[in-house]
């Protein structure tokens, strides 16, 4: 599926891939791709966020180990810390706090959950 709303991007996007071997649909617009993805926008919002998991804590892990051998140095240990708080608080945010925000503010509703008796 491509949304892409430059017409000639879209072409070329869809005879490359066409040319690979793979079946495309292409929309113009957000609205239109998600009728054709045929995704709830709930399950939408979940699979984005999970998608995003591994590289932004593998980026942030790295980041917080590699600065550890400043903890050592006096003169640096205030950078280190503020670095590695800053690096976890903002990986809580952004994994956590805006798939729920964004839930929020486009008020997407949560697939109903069916109950069997």
């Amino acid at each position: 599926l491509i949304v892409e709303d430059d017409p000639d991007l879209s072409r070329q996007l869809r005879t490359a891939l066409k040319d690979t071997g793979y079946a495309v649909d292409v929309a113009d617009n957000g609205e239109d791709g998600h009728f054709l993805g045929d995704t709830e926008p709930y399950d939408a919002v979940i699979g984005a966020a999970l998608s995003r998991v591994s590289p932004v804590v593998l980026a942030a892990a790295t980041t917080v180990l590699g600065v550890i051998p400043l903890l050592q140095d006096v003169f640096w240990i205030g950078l280190a810390v503020v670095i590695m708080a800053g690096l976890s608080f903002g990986t809580v945010l952004t994994m956590i706090v805006v798939p729920v925000l964004y839930v929020i503010l486009y008020k997407i509703k949560s697939p109903a959950i069916t109950t069997t008796e």
